[in-house]
């Protein structure tokens, strides 16, 4: 499910199966037989980082549906990169709001302007995954952005367990409500309610292909119906009704077995993105929250600073298909001077904890 306004797609791959402490790098899973079927034991458990690649433009369609198909999506590009922590909602802040929830994902998005932060709250069933709602921020000097949404009743998004040929719908109302401040002025508020009818069907099975591998896969085809209602804010009035807008989103998932949604395809007739899973960090210790461990600056271009509560034991540095660039005892910095310009993974090993975030050279 998504609200369009605000902030606009809310995404998610992920991965579980059993927990073992182990970076997969590069992921290549036969081709097997048959159909498969996805289980609540396919789908993300806390304690997983995953990184995924995002191309906004080699686009050649979603391929044909049916039984034995072959998906190559193998010159897919990375345009840039993303990266998702599953994590126990009492972990993460504004889990207050979703008290049913026992799943959350947390997605931080670094550029030179600010950080973007992506919180989302679910919970997982045996009879599937049910989307409760979240918030996103972005802070920068000066400016903010603000949204926070939620769903009622809680639409479950995929249901299980899922075979090929299998369908069902899912309706719900969203609500979204985001605020833009400039230097804690109130510039911008919007409020939208949308009525979400989501129609979803298993609609193929075979073999997807990707730059970093291939799975045995099945294929989910989500088409949305979108009916939003928007609201802005006017200190004098109120919220003063704006207009009403429909349009329709369409998105083809594919799942493996043991590593859920690996690919993720999604058009609204105005951008089209194609996504693919590049690396699983799978049994992550607790991750510690930015005010007990801090990397910078970020972007960085020659000496990286770390500062813990915990004592610093081992530094390591990843790039964003799961490589291992460095490892050093540090004693508080990390020289990547020598690293191309790019997005980074950094993972600081304490004596009771690992932090694991990203940075940009």
């Amino acid at each position: 499910m998504q609200i369009r306004n605000g902030m606009k797609k809310f995404f998610t791959l992920s991965k579980s199966g059993e927990l073992f402490t182990v970076l997969i790098f590069l992921i290549n899973t036969s081709s097997v037989l048959g159909q498969i079927t996805i289980t609540h034991d396919d789908m993300p458990v806390p304690g997983t980082v995953m990184m995924r690649a995002i191309d906004t433009s080699t686009f050649t369609g979603p391929g044909a549906s049916g039984t034995g198909q072959t998906w190559d999506f193998s010159s897919a590009s990375s345009h840039y990169a993303d990266t998702i922590r599953f994590l126990h909602p009492a972990d993460v802040p504004g889990h207050e709001l979703f008290p049913e929830a026992n799943l959350a994902q947390v997605t931080t998005v670094y550029d030179e302007m600010g950080s973007i932060h992506i919180q989302g709250f679910e919970r997982s069933e045996l009879d599937g995954m049910y989307e409760l709602g979240g918030n996103a921020y972005f802070i920068s000097p000066g400016f903010s952005f603000l949204e926070s949404h939620s769903f009622n009743p809680a639409p479950n998004s995929l249901p299980l367990p899922c075979s090929y040929g299998n369908q069902s719908q899912s309706s719900t109302i969203g609500t979204s409500t985001t605020s833009v401040r400039f230097s804690d002025m109130l510039i911008d508020s919007t409020h939208v309610i949308s009525h979400i009818t989501a129609n979803i069907m298993a609609d193929g099975s075979g073999t997807l292909i990707t730059p970093v591998g291939s799975y045995a896969t099945l294929r989910v085809q989500v088409t949305s119906i979108h009916t939003d209602s928007t609201y802005t804010w006017n200190p004098l009035g109120g919220w003063e009704f704006v207009g009403v807008e429909m349009y329709e989103t369409i998105s083809y998932q594919w799942y493996a077995n043991e590593f859920g949604n690996v690919a993720l395809l999604t058009t609204d007739n105005e951008t089209v993105e194609f996504q693919y899973l590049t690396s699983i960090i799978i049994d992550v210790p607790k991750i510690e929250t930015a005010s007990e461990t801090h990397i910078y600056p970020n972007p960085v271009s020659d000496m990286l600073y770390l500062s813990s509560h915990d004592k610093i034991r081992n530094v390591e540095v990843y790039n964003i298909n799961g490589r291992l660039l460095l490892s050093e005892n540090s004693l508080g910095v990390v020289d990547v001077s020598m690293l191309e310009p790019g997005i980074y993974v950094c993972k600081v090993f304490g004596e009771n904890d690992v932090y694991a975030t990203k940075f940009i050279k």
